[in-house]
């Protein structure tokens, strides 16, 4: 699959911090589509592809980039800066692939609630279709189409009747 302008200006701008909710909007797109962007195939391959030409050019491996980042935490421990420390941890965390982007993370967490409210949904209307069966006499397992049809075989109850009814239960206190 060839990838497009813009999707080859979203893989050049990943590369430059390795951020892709910063690379999306860099590039043009949402910050919210980073993780659509990173799950493209193509576009997955072409990152991968060009983190490993510049690994082999210059000789980096994750194991020596760790290394960097474990110096770089006693450095900043001895120094006495904490911020300096979280954000080495933070960078070994996300090189081994322990810590997601805040914009992944998000993105995935509002797909679960989408799929969990369309659950929900579903279950309500799932529901509505077994009560609706019940009240016309069938079991709760009917189809829409047997509860269409027994609904056609049964008389239509005008407001006036409903009215007749309602004052009926008034009378009898129920």
């Amino acid at each position: 699959m060839s990838l497009s302008p813009k999707h080859a200006r979203f893989i050049d701008e990943f590369i430059v911090d390795m951020n892709a909710a910063a690379a999306a909007k860099r590039s043009g797109y949402s910050p919210r589509s980073a993780s659509a962007l990173m799950a493209n195939p193509a576009i997955k391959a072409e990152i991968a592809r060009r983190q490993e030409a510049a690994a082999i050019s210059s000789q980096v491996t994750l194991e020596s980039l760790i290394s960097e980042c474990e110096q770089a935490r006693q450095l900043a421990e001895q120094a006495g800066n904490a911020s300096a420390m979280v954000s080495a941890t933070q960078l070994k965390a996300k090189l081994t692939g322990r810590l997601i982007d805040d914009a992944e993370a998000r993105e995935a967490r509002e797909a679960a609630e989408r799929e969990a409210k369309l659950r929900g949904e579903l279950k309500t209307a799932a529901q509505l279709l077994s009560d609706a069966a019940v009240s016309m006499g069938l079991p709760p397992t009917a189809t829409p189409a047997q509860i269409v049809g027994a609904s056609a075989e049964r008389p239509i109850a005008t407001p006036e009747m409903f009215a007749l009814l309602r004052a009926k239960q008034e009378a009898t206190g129920a």
